[in-house]
């Protein structure tokens, strides 16, 4: 079995060397990482030539975003399995891949959902999922892309990719679309696999992230009033996280 990792990355000599330094140190080594870089033009790409491994495959190019770059990595993903972590986030401990393994095998369930814990932002904040095979998350719980991790067999079956004209949460429609087909065979975690930076693209432009997750549950199929309601809860269930 092996495991993809994908970084997407653009000038992020600051953090990218925690998040290499989370995979290198992994006690499991059946994964492979691919690191998408936009064409760097900071030390970025010579951060990553000083930590080469024979796990690690890097592209550096020019391409049209986020989700742009992250439908590369797909594109190039040999894993049976495949997640991304992004270039200032990283894995929270040293034997997270070694879990991971373990309930794959366990239960070739085709979505597995860990847990997140934020940092940065001056607040102890978490993303804790319970430990279930076969939930179904609510549209509005989905964990940040970092704890969701997908089989490839899944994305090639429904031809997942990142939707470019949301240009904020493309992953959340991504997610969704996954789990509404998995149906039953998904697998949560309490297991903190990724410790994830606060502030990120989805965390900034209030108004447009709310319009696209208004888009995206209409797209995705369900009404008006659900679609609000479901916006009304996610972040409800933010503020508690903050709370809690």
């Amino acid at each position: 079995m092996l495991i993809t990792i994908i970084t997407v990355c653009y000038n992020s000599e600051k953090t990218i060397g925690k998040t290499l330094d989370s995979i290198d140190r992994q006690s499991f080594k059946g994964y492979e990482h691919i690191i998408i870089d936009g064409k760097s033009t900071d030390r970025t790409l010579e951060i990553i030539s000083r930590g080469s491994s024979e796990n690690r495959v890097v592209r550096s190019e020019p391409d049209n975003g986020l989700y742009d770059a992250m439908n590369k990595g797909l594109s190039w993903a040999k894993g049976d399995y495949i997640f991304f972590l992004n270039s200032d986030d990283y894995l929270s401990n040293k034997d997270v891949l070694k879990r991971v393994a373990r309930d794959i095998k366990m239960g070739m369930a085709d979505i597995l959902l860990y847990s997140i814990e934020y940092f940065g932002d001056g607040f102890s904040r978490k993303w804790i999922l319970k430990e279930n095979k076969g939930y179904l998350p609510t549209p509005y719980f989905v964990p940040p892309h970092p704890g969701f991790i997908v089989s490839r067999d899944l994305i090639i079956a429904l031809e997942l990719r990142f939707d470019l004209k949301y240009k904020i949460c493309a992953d959340m429609k991504f997610m969704l679309e996954g789990l509404q087909a998995s149906s039953k065979n998904i697998l949560t975690s309490d297991l903190i696999l990724t410790r994830m930076r606060s502030g990120g693209l989805s965390s900034k432009f209030l108004s447009r992230r709310i319009k696209e997750f208004y888009l995206i549950y209409r797209d995705l199929g369900y009404s008006t009033i659900q679609a609000f309601e479901f916006i009304l809860r996610r972040y409800t269930r933010k503020f508690v996280q903050f709370v809690i």
